[in-house]
């Protein structure tokens, strides 16, 4: 369903009206509620002054931690005190709205969404004199200006079934003329794309890679931590592929405040790790209606028998020890609540919740 705004007009004083943030669809505002409806209030506050309309609309704390930068109606708005607030010149049905977010697996992004105000169901909280003596008549016009014509759209169901990870334990093969230091001492980042840039996703990989010998080729394990507080559930962030083949040996865990996620992929030899390996990861944020495949690029590098790289003389890890391991690192990746800088990164992925993503797979 599409709605078309119409102005309206208030006489000075304070309001409240029922709010919701809807979908976007080429450009114009729907009367489906985005998936993050939810991680905003339902009733903005309005105080009208001097023809300025300055509204205020309650903002979840999960939903803040995200949250980069916003911009309503093409203007800079304010995240502060747990409201989203700014400043329009009339009461209008409907608003543009403009999210910047980042997450992992992803780089930043730019979306539009719509906030749809019901003007015909604003209350007073205070006016002045003047508003008072009017405002049946007030009301009257604001029910009459601010109807809006509805035409058909197609709903998009946002519900995620969340699935089991399967548990697969590899046998341990005994290592075969393998020198301990070939398999240690591996870090990488990770890479946007187009493999220009560093990703988002790099914030949360822990950038050591745990490598062994398995038979005729070697195994690499990749770790992913994120906050439990960032808007993505347990199971948001799923590796799809490395190096051609289905990531493997999926382990989802929990580690404090943050979930974990490791998994794994083959190379024929070390040589491989030599060049830039693709990959392409499903991230999935209901906080902002974030559900997309992503490609990224891992860059290696090996540094020698590095204390960090110890860990990888272990043995072939099963499925099991693989999340214990990682939960007991240590290894913190930089998250929202860890450095504001970060935090800004996350907020610039708020901008999918339209869908308009900008690092799509394949790009």
């Amino acid at each position: 369903m599409t709605a078309q705004a119409q102005a309206t007009t208030l006489t000075a004083g304070t309001y409240t009206v029922p709010t919701t943030v809807v979908q976007d669809h080429a450009g114009q505002a729907t009367t489906t509620p985005s998936t993050a409806a939810q991680y905003f209030g339902k009733q903005a506050t309005v105080t009208v002054k001097k023809g300025q309309y300055h509204i205020a609309l309650p903002v979840t704390t999960s939903a803040q931690k995200l949250l980069q930068s916003v911009t309503v109606d093409q203007k800079p708005a304010t995240l502060a005190a747990g409201n989203l607030t700014f400043t329009v010149p009339q009461a209008q049905a409907t608003l543009p709205v403009t999210f910047n977010v980042a997450v992992p697996g992803t780089g930043a992004m730019t979306t539009q969404a719509w906030l749809q105000f019901s003007w015909d169901q604003a209350a007073t909280t205070t006016a002045d004199s003047s508003a008072a003596q009017s405002s049946s008549t007030t009301k009257q016009a604001v029910k009459s200006a601010a109807t809006t014509k509805p035409t058909a759209a197609t709903k998009t169901s946002q519900t995620t079934k969340a699935t089991k990870a399967t548990k697969t334990v590899t046998p341990a093969v005994k290592a075969a003329k393998t020198s301990t230091t070939a398999t240690q001492g591996w870090t990488y980042r990770v890479l946007q794309a187009n493999g220009k840039s560093v990703s988002a996703a790099n914030k949360f990989y822990t950038h050591m890679a745990v490598i062994h010998r398995v038979g005729d080729h070697y195994q690499v394990q990749l770790a992913v931590k994120y906050a439990k507080n960032s808007g993505m559930m347990q199971n948001g962030f799923k590796p799809l592929t490395t190096n051609g083949e289905a990531a493997q040996n999926v382990v989802y865990g929990t580690s404090g405040n943050y979930y974990t996620v490791s998994y794994t992929f083959n190379v024929p030899t070390l040589a491989t790790l030599n060049h830039r390996i693709k990959g392409t990861v499903h991230v999935v944020v209901p906080t902002v209606g974030i559900k997309q495949t992503f490609t990224v690029q891992f860059q290696f590098r090996h540094h020698g028998n590095v204390t960090a790289g110890t860990q990888a003389a272990a043995g072939t890890p099963t499925a099991t020890t693989s999340a214990a391991h990682h939960a007991a690192t240590g290894q913190r990746l930089p998250q929202t609540n860890d450095q504001s800088a970060i935090g800004a990164t996350l907020l610039g992925l708020l901008g999918l919740i339209g869908g308009g993503l900008f690092w799509k797979r394949g790009n």
